[in-house]
């Protein structure tokens, strides 16, 4: 399975900059083995996060709905007394 690559510029600061340069060198990487490798494993964890997040969202909308259940009997009999 063939690769189709992609090409778009990003601009980062010169510190970053600096900072991928002296890693790239250390480790003998081209500058874009680095950002590559930066981008994939940011976007896996911002995924990875996303995904934790809309779970425990969805958890806690479902205790939501069961709270909101159990008082709504509690609600309409002081709503009768208020009437």
């Amino acid at each position: 399975m063939s690769e189709e690559i992609k090409k778009f510029n990003v601009e980062i600061d010169a510190t970053t900059y600096e900072i991928i340069n002296e890693v790239s060198e250390e480790y003998n990487y081209t500058d874009k083995e680095m950002v590559d490798y930066i981008m994939k494993n940011a976007l896996e964890e911002y995924v990875r996060v996303y995904h934790e997040m809309k779970k425990g969202y969805m958890e806690m909308a479902k205790i939501n709905l069961e709270i909101s259940h159990e008082f709504a009997v509690s609600e309409n009999e002081a709503l009768s007394y208020i009437d």
